[in-house]
């Protein structure tokens, strides 16, 4: 056994090594286990005469992973331990069991501490994993059906975490889809668990949790499947153009999302059915959806101004430069641009002119007699002059 991992103190008791985060000739910063799991994260912090001390300290699990992932520094996490208290373990290897001093949050040193800023940066699966087997067995243990709908997770995040912006899209267009298939369609979020990312959904009755089979399911799972094979074209004729705009909607958030989408179903009897499409295939998809004459869509060009643009959000507003077709003011716009449009360093303001393709999509009305609203996306723009000067 290694003579930094104590054997016999009451709290530090047959500790094993859990993981090793640093090492030089020996563990410098780690994380190690007592007999009744309770982990701790140590870090060497001074050596004297041949003896190496090393700081403990008790975490949590969750803090644990919070500072495998980068969420807490490790600065903070030994200097300001849970519980308040922290052990100095000093060990000479040819002396066997190390010696151990308890020690209250204020007797920890500074200059033991790791820098300011210094931490870990791991990616874990911070919720429960995603399996067909677990969802299979959760709709029988629940009596119920069960539906995984997984997308892919953006790669900067090292927890499993999703940004509303993303997720929140996704989940609005899914249901919408489903209301514009078959009535009384209606979903409740159960669970998020992950893979890349899944959402576990149920179909309600009414406002009961107590589901159903959902009419909308199979036709959305024949959707997926379909998208960006020939037999999409032969899909969509069959659907009205309320139910195309729809469609197209769920389509545009997987691509705002740079995600495909993957659907499981499970019935409470064992069944399982799987439905897959690539983020080539909603993009393909999108494309053919977007050239469709039964969609009151309308492409827009025209040169103007980028007045303000949201690099998070990746929203917009343009102006045109003059007013055009008769108007006595200039168009403004306001939209999100397309995720072929790069938007790294393009510059705002009226001093700058670009010449603008949009797209003006047709929003599906809740009513036949309701006046169709539009929403716009910047499909494509091109620098025409700054400042005066002519690109």
């Amino acid at each position: 056994m290694s003579s930094f991992l104590p054997q016999e103190h009451p709290a530090l008791n047959r500790m094993i090594l859990d993981r090793v985060f640093e090492f030089y000739d020996a563990p410098v910063l780690f994380s190690a286990r007592t007999a009744y799991n309770q982990p701790y994260l140590a870090v060497a912090v001074d050596e004297d005469e041949g003896a190496t001390h090393f700081l403990y300290v008790p975490v949590s699990e969750d803090r644990l992973i919070a500072v495998r992932t980068g969420v807490v520094p490790l600065r903070g996490a030994f200097g300001a331990p849970e519980g308040g208290r922290a052990y100095l373990v000093i060990t000479v290897p040819e002396h066997g069991e190390p010696e151990v001093r308890e020690l209250a949050t204020e007797e920890i040193l500074q200059e033991w501490l790791p820098d300011e800023g210094e931490g870990l940066n791991e990616r874990l699966e911070t919720i429960q994993s995603f399996t067909v087997e677990s969802l299979t067995a959760a709709a029988a243990r629940e009596s119920r059906h069960l539906v995984g709908l997984e997308i892919d997770q953006p790669g900067a995040f090292n927890r499993t975490e999703l940004p509303l912006r993303i997720g929140g899209p996704v989940l609005t267009e899914f249901q919408e889809l489903a209301d514009s298939l078959a009535s009384e369609s209606e979903f409740a979020l159960v669970q998020l668990q992950a893979a890349s990312f899944v959402f576990l959904l149920t179909p309600l009755v009414g406002d009961s949790l107590f589901s159903a089979p959902s009419p909308a399911l199979e036709q959305i799972e024949s959707l997926i499947e379909a998208a960006g094979t020939d037999a999409f074209g032969d899909f969509l004729s069959g659907l009205t153009p309320r139910r195309k705009t729809h469609v197209r909607d769920f389509f545009a958030a997987l691509s705002d999302a740079d995600t495909g989408v993957r659907l499981v179903a499970a019935s409470p009897e064992g069944a399982v059915r799987e439905a897959s499409v690539s983020l080539d295939k909603v993009r393909t998809g999108l494309t053919i959806l977007r050239a469709s004459r039964q969609l009151e869509d309308e492409t827009v060009h025209l040169v103007g101004y980028l007045i303000a643009l949201n690099h998070r959000r990746r929203t917009f507003s343009v102006r045109e430069q003059e007013a055009t077709g008769g108007r006595k003011r200039p168009r403004t716009f306001t939209g999100k641009f397309d995720p072929s449009v790069d938007i790294e360093g393009v510059a705002s303001g009226q001093t700058v002119l670009y010449r603008f393709e949009l797209l003006r999509e047709s929003a599906a009305p809740e009513f036949d007699e309701t006046d169709v609203r539009y929403t716009n996306r910047l499909l494509e723009m091109r620098l025409l002059s700054e400042q005066g000067q002519t690109q």
